[in-house]
C-alpha cells in the first residue's frame, strides 16, 4: 500500500511520525523513491548542489552542475546533451563532505535530482572549515614552561576545541533541519496523498499560482489557500500547508498540483 512505510529505522518501519520528525536528508530522498516523481524535485536540487559545488574535486562535475543549472534557467541544453556521459569515481575520498558531493553529483547524472539533492544537503551538513577541531598539543607548541602554565594552556584548548564542536553540531543539525523541511514542501506527506478536484482549479487560483511559481512569492500561499478555498476545496493537508509557516520553497507540492505540474 503506498501509505505504509517500508523503509525500517532501527528494526521498525517508518511512521508518520517518524517522516514529520526526521532530519535525515538521506532517509526522507530513501523513503520517498518510488513514491513521488523524483524530477520534482530539480529546483531543490539546483539549490542544495549549488550551495556544495565548491566541494565538487572534478571540474567534469562542476561542469555537468553548471550545465544543469543553465538548463534549469532555459538558456541551456539538458547536461546530458552537452557534458561527458556518466563518469563515476573510484571513491577514494579525503573528507565525508567531499565525497557526498561527489555522490550528489552522481546522481544528478542518473537523473534523480531528489536523492542529488539530499547527498548535497550531507555534504554541506558535514562540512567543517579547515583547521577547525584539529588538536593541538600545548605542551609541544611552546617553549617549555610551568607545568601550572601548561595546564592553563591546555585548559584553554580543551575549551576551544568544545566551543568549535558545539557550534559544528548546531550548524550540523541546523542544516539537515532546513533541508528536511524544504524536502517535505516539494513531496507533500507520502502517508496523506490528496486527489486533487479540477473545480478547486479556479481562475483565481491558477493565477496566484502562478505568480507565486514564477516570483516565489510564497507571501502570497495563505491567499491562495483563500482562493483554493473559495472554488471549494475543503483539504486540510492542502490549506493547511498554504496558511503554515513553511518554509516554501519553488517545487512546493500544491503550487505544482495547481499548475499542473505533476
Amino acid at each position: 500500500m503506498f501509505g505504509v512505510g517500508w523503509l525500517f529505522l532501527r528494526g521498525r518501519a517508518m511512521t508518520e511520525t517518524d517522516w514529520l520528525a526526521t532530519t535525515d536528508p538521506c532517509k526522507v530522498a530513501k523513503f520517498c523513491r518510488g513514491r513521488v516523481e523524483p524530477l520534482r524535485f530539480r529546483w531543490l536540487a539546483l539549490d542544495w548542489v549549488g550551495r556544495i559545488r565548491q566541494f565538487i574535486p572534478e571540474e567534469d562535475d562542476r561542469r555537468y552542475f553548471d550545465a544543469f543549472a543553465a538548463w534549469m534557467a532555459g538558456t541551456g541544453e539538458h547536461p546530458d546533451q552537452v557534458c561527458p556521459g556518466p563518469h563515476y569515481h573510484a571513491l577514494v575520498i579525503w573528507v565525508h563532505y567531499v565525497e557526498s558531493a561527489i555522490v550528489s553529483v552522481e546522481w544528478l547524472r542518473r537523473n534523480d535530482p531528489m536523492t542529488a539533492s539530499a547527498w548535497a544537503a550531507e555534504s554541506l551538513a558535514e562540512y567543517r572549515p579547515r583547521g577547525e577541531g584539529e588538536s593541538i598539543d600545548a605542551t609541544k607548541t611552546h617553549r617549555p614552561r610551568s607545568a601550572k602554565k601548561l595546564a592553563i594552556l591546555k585548559a584553554e584548548q580543551d575549551e576551544r576545541q568544545r566551543r568549535e564542536r558545539m557550534a559544528w553540531e548546531e550548524r550540523h543539525d541546523r542544516v539537515r533541519r532546513e533541508f528536511c523541511e524544504q524536502f517535505r514542501c516539494v513531496s507533500g506527506d507520502p502517508f496523506r496523498p490528496v486527489a486533487f478536484d479540477p473545480r478547486w482549479l479556479s481562475e483565481t487560483a491558477v493565477a496566484l499560482a502562478t505568480g507565486i511559481y514564477a516570483e516565489r512569492a510564497f507571501d502570497r500561499m495563505p491567499i491562495l489557500a483563500d482562493a483554493l478555498e473559495e472554488a471549494g476545496c475543503d483539504d486540510a493537508d492542502v490549506l493547511s500547508h498554504c496558511r503554515g509557516p513553511g518554509p516554501h520553497v519553488r517545487g512546493c507540492w500544491v503550487v505544482d498540483r495547481v499548475l499542473g505540474k505533476e
